[in-house]
Parts: structure tokens; sequence; C-alpha cells
């Protein structure tokens, strides 16, 4: 019988917490692996956070592709992106939009997500 993935939703709306958050992913994907547990990731960000996804401000752009290349996948709030000035052309590759980042994490969790917030 097939293990069930273990479902995760981080939210980011804090960028002084960006770091701690990809290290969060980082670890959850290694103790998934070490322990051959399937895992879907996605991590959703709202307020100040979505500018740690724009390739002109981000710290951790680097941090991001690795973890993207490890199956996390990366959602930032248009609602935001207006308010904090992102255009959509800026944001790092791969990175997807959401219409309302606080929409999104409800359908995450209704969907079975497990929320995380560092």
């Amino acid at each position: 019988m097939k293990e069930m993935a273990l479902k995760s939703v981080f939210h980011a709306d804090e960028l002084s917490k960006m770091k701690l958050t990809l290290e969060n992913m980082h670890n959850f994907i290694a103790w998934c692996k070490e322990n051959d547990v399937p895992f879907e990731m996605h991590l959703i960000a709202n307020s100040e956070a979505v500018q740690g996804f724009s390739s002109s401000k981000t710290l951790h752009g680097e941090e991001i592709m690795a973890l993207q290349g490890n199956g996390a996948r990366f959602f930032v709030c248009r609602n935001a992106m207006g308010s904090f000035h992102v255009a959509e052309s800026d944001l790092l590759e791969g990175i997807c939009i959401v219409p309302a980042g606080v929409v999104a994490l409800a359908q995450r969790q209704q969907a079975g997500f497990a929320y995380i917030k560092p």
C-alpha cells in the first residue's frame, strides 16, 4: 500500500522570517527523504513577504531555487504584489501567482494541507 503524501502549506508574511521559513522547509524535505515519506509542499506568501520572491529584491534566490528543485512550490499573493510594488515580470522563475493569499491558504487547509507558520 502506497503511503499518502505528507502535505504542508507554509505561510510567509514577514520578510524578517524568510530565512527561518526556508530553513524549516529544507528540514521538512530532508526528513521526508531520509524516511522515504512522499510529500507535497507549498509556500504561500502575502503581505511584505512577496518582496522576497522578487528577483531584484530577494536575498534568498538560491535557497528558493534549491527548494523548487526538491519539489517545493511557491505562490505569491497578487493583492500584496500590488501593495508592495512587485511586478510579475520581476518574480523569480517558477513562482506562481494566486489572486488572494489568504484564500489560497484556506483552500490548501481545506484540501488537507497542514498549516505551518514559523
